[in-house]
């Protein structure tokens, strides 16, 4: 899940996406937000525009 407040938006990402320096950065985000220990769905607080923008940039480098 993807947003901040009540504002999220639910994503599907390939696992490969984890190992790009991006989207570490935006788990770091939630780490610090939420701890390591969420219950439940992963979730990200970030704007979902943005979110997407990394993912663009996560599957150039994956299927490269």
């Amino acid at each position: 899940m993807v947003g901040t407040g009540k504002e999220l938006q639910r994503f599907v990402v390939s696992v490969k996406a984890f190992e790009h320096p991006c989207f570490v950065s935006l788990l770091e985000l939630a780490a610090q937000e939420f701890g390591y220990r969420q219950k439940g769905v992963l979730r990200i607080p970030c704007d979902a525009q943005h979110f997407e923008q990394v993912l663009k940039m996560t599957a150039k480098r994956c299927t490269a």
